[in-house]
């Protein structure tokens, strides 16, 4: 990934995020505070994506890139054992098929505000929106729990 006016080139995030795929699935397994994990993956991609807003110097975007990248195994892993815990194992597979239905929609809506937003704020407006992006998750997780 290339970013700001130096062209740092950062892989780290990917290199992160496949070092953690097994463990972060065995960690979302074997505890059962779901829902902190998730809210805490919020805030460290958002932390990640703030920094990025930032700061382009090499270590900030190392940095950046390695919260963010941190965070997709622990992500995906958690909102589907949360939405195991939720339905069951008979009805998972429609809910997930339905959740990847409105995560897919989310992803386009996403785009499209992003590349609004950059157009009317600048390129770093486009971290600070995806941070905010994390806190209707947040909500939602923490909604969930006293509901469930």
């Amino acid at each position: 990934m290339e970013s700001g006016a130096r062209g740092v080139r950062s892989d780290g995030g990917g290199v992160v995020t496949i070092l953690l795929q097994t463990p972060a699935g065995a960690i979302v397994d074997r505890l059962r505070a779901r829902r902190t994990i998730l809210v805490i993956a919020c805030v460290v991609l958002a932390a990640g994506a703030v920094l990025l807003a930032l700061n382009t110097h090499p270590w900030a975007v190392y940095t950046a890139q390695g919260l963010i990248g941190g965070t997709g195994p622990f992500l995906g892993t958690t909102l589907a054992a949360i939405t195991m815990g939720l339905v069951g194992v008979k009805l998972f597979d429609r809910q997930f098929g339905k959740n990847q239905g409105y995560n897919s929609a989310g992803n386009v809506a996403c785009a499209l505000l992003i590349m609004a937003v950059s157009r009317l704020f600048g390129k770093s407006a486009i971290f600070f929106t995806a941070a905010a992006l994390t806190i209707p998750t947040v909500i939602c997780a923490l909604d969930s729990r006293r509901r469930h």
